[in-house]
């Protein structure tokens, strides 16, 4: 075995080990949850209880007669009860497993996201390996096989990594397909970033949360779309128009300005070279070659020059070549931002390129209009 594959093995290897691990975290993390549920509902019989006794004490303390209207007597009441040590405890031991589940709940969605990730970082292993050891994840996600478990590899695969009867059920894995995973986003980080701990000219991975100086990577896809922002552009705003093909608005969109882009006023140039107030995005899926993760990037307005150069050299030499992505401080009466810088980085295996090319051929590629579950487009400076 050379060093070549001898290191797609170990990542690989490493990958399968991710999503064994990722699977146990989350089966832990619904067991927790489970007997936390349980404990819950006992606290709230204990805090009724309580309640229930500190009221027959708080009438016990509320004088007779006509000196007290119903509504004060009332009032004394529920504030005899609410400063009832044995009440302010079981409300204190309820407050305390409630907020236990909301932190298993938020670390269960995040577990879910690494899952993902992971498992289309093992898809992505195999296939550079021309291996069959995982079979095909992103298409089918998991098999049933001849002793009952959820297999993530063919039966009696070498290395297979199968998840129990109890685990599938409890983490509902076996229900994920394509749909379910989300291609992480690579947005060039400015100097007005809404994104916490972010340095301008950074690139932010959306799943990951990570911060990168630079990357290299290998273009699988690119496609031509569109998106019309509001005048005054700030990044709490929603687009007035969006499109995934630059053909026609995405549906919820559909008539708002035209029924296709070539003939939309807002996708035509004006008077003196002006821009179109609806700007046309490159996007491009691409794999990177140190990570082996897959993920997408958009450039428009300000990195159309570095677009325009990356479509050249992609419809050149389309999976032999993989490319250096960097950015670049500009500063000029417009203000201060980063552009997208691309360099050649050397050749690669076409072949195995291909292969991840077509195992992502299905996954769609949607115009970042910083919605839910996508890092907010801060590249897209509206000048």
């Amino acid at each position: 075995m050379d060093n070549a594959t001898l290191i797609q093995s170990l990542r690989l290897e490493d990958a399968v080990s991710t999503l064994h691990s990722i699977a146990q975290e989350i089966t832990i993390g619904l067991q927790e949850s489970g007997k936390i549920l349980e404990n819950i509902r006992q606290a709230e019989e204990d805090m009724k209880i309580a309640q229930a006794n500190a009221e027959v004490m708080a009438w016990g303390t509320v004088p007779n007669g006509k000196e007290m209207l119903a509504d004060a007597k009332k009032a004394a009441v529920e504030k005899f009860v609410a400063n009832d040590v044995e009440v302010q405890e079981a409300r204190s031991r309820l407050q305390t497993l409630r907020n236990r589940v909301a932190e298993l709940n938020a670390s269960g969605e995040a577990s879910k996201v690494r899952f993902s990730a992971a498992r289309i970082i093992a898809e992505l292993g195999a296939a550079a390996m021309n291996s069959h050891r995982i079979g095909s994840l992103l298409e089918v996600p998991m098999s049933n096989n001849s002793k009952g478990s959820q297999a993530l590899v063919p039966a009696g695969g070498a290395g297979a990594l199968s998840i129990p009867d109890e685990e599938r059920e409890l983490t509902g894995v076996g229900n994920l397909d394509r749909s379910d995973q989300i291609l992480p986003r690579l947005v060039l980080v400015q100097p007005t970033s809404r994104l916490e701990d972010a340095e301008p000219g950074q690139f932010h991975n959306s799943v990951l949360g990570t911060y990168v100086p630079e990357f290299t990577a290998v273009l699988l896809r690119v496609q031509k779309q569109r998106v019309f922002w509001p005048e005054g552009y700030n990044a709490e705003q929603d687009p007035n128009c969006a499109s995934d093909d630059n053909i026609k608005p995405r549906e919820e969109f559909s008539g708002a300005y035209a029924d296709q882009c070539a003939g939309c006023p807002m996708a035509q140039w004006g008077e003196g070279d002006t821009p179109p107030q609806c700007s046309l995005v490159y996007a491009y899926l691409l794999v990177d070659t140190d990570a082996g993760m897959p993920s997408l990037i958009s450039l428009t307005r300000t990195s159309a020059r570095t677009a325009k150069q990356l479509n050249t050299l992609f419809a050149a030499y389309r999976f032999s070549r993989q490319y250096h992505f960097t950015s670049e401080k500009v500063v000029n009466p417009k203000g201060t931002f980063y552009e997208w810088r691309v360099s050649d980085a050397g050749a690669v295996d076409r072949e195995t390129y291909i292969s991840i090319a077509r195992r992502l051929a299905g996954k769609p590629i949607t115009v970042d209009t910083g919605g839910v579950g996508a890092a907010p487009q801060e590249d897209n400076i509206p000048f």
